[in-house]
């Protein structure tokens, strides 16, 4: 692990600057010297890093693709026309089903694009999911500019991993934690080899902030050694 990891993943999440002091109180860490010990150690992952410096930094959105959608496609697009779905609304599009990638779960503020599939309407993902990256330039033009309607609020489904030294009552720590944040939970698989606890929690959550702050606070429990978002 060094401090490239880091850069990347920060890269990654279009972060433009943030507050070094903050960045250490979230992590409960006097200094700067102090914090890369942990990062070296492997106390503090580089994603948990790059997660808890977009809930500090001004986030700058990567370009998307201007779209013009083919006739072919049967979409019945009108100029200005909007998509709106709860908490998303799809730019350029009337009235089609709007959903969200099950692939990398998108969460406000993740920077987000829509893709119109074919027979199920718009899918939503976060803009540097592996499945927009890898789309074929065929297939750039069916993606649209998507941005969130802020004053929808609603949950957003989110899958993060905790690993730790399995031990009793770990579960029920996690959960104290979850019930504390008045977070619902609705999915758990739990592995555990070699004394080491390997879990996945399907979580619903309001924004970014309120789930870093969850694994902030997962971070603290007892024996746990790792807690990130997954995808």
């Amino acid at each position: 692990m060094n401090r490239c990891e880091v850069i990347f993943h920060l890269h990654r999440l279009g972060v433009t600057g943030f507050n070094q002091d903050k960045l250490l109180q979230k992590f409960h860490y006097p200094r700067l010297e102090d914090f890369l010990a942990a990062l070296g150690r492997g106390e503090v992952t580089p994603n948990q890093t790059a997660l808890a410096i977009q809930d500090l930094a001004e986030l700058k959105p990567k370009e998307v693709v201007p779209v013009s959608l083919p006739k072919r496609a049967g979409l019945g697009r009108a100029p200005g026309a909007k998509a709106q779905a709860g908490t998303v609304i799809v730019e350029g599009v009337g009235s089609l089903n709007v959903g969200y990638g099950k692939c990398c779960k998108p969460v406000p503020p993740d920077p987000i694009v829509g893709y119109v599939t074919r027979g199920r309407g718009v899918v939503v993902h976060r803009q540097d999911c592996g499945n927009v990256t890898r789309l074929s330039e065929e297939q750039r033009p069916r993606l649209l500019q998507t941005s969130w309607n802020s004053g929808a609020g609603g949950v957003h489904a989110v899958v993060i991993l905790v690993k730790a030294h399995d031990r009793q009552a770990l579960l029920r720590d996690i959960s104290s934690v979850l019930s504390a944040e008045k977070v619902n939970v609705i999915g758990v698989q739990s592995e555990s080899d070699s004394g080491v606890a390997d879990m996945r929690f399907t979580l619903e959550v309001r924004d970014l902030t309120q789930m870093n702050r969850v694994l902030a606070e997962i971070a603290k429990v007892s024996s746990v050694k790792l807690a990130r978002r997954v995808g």
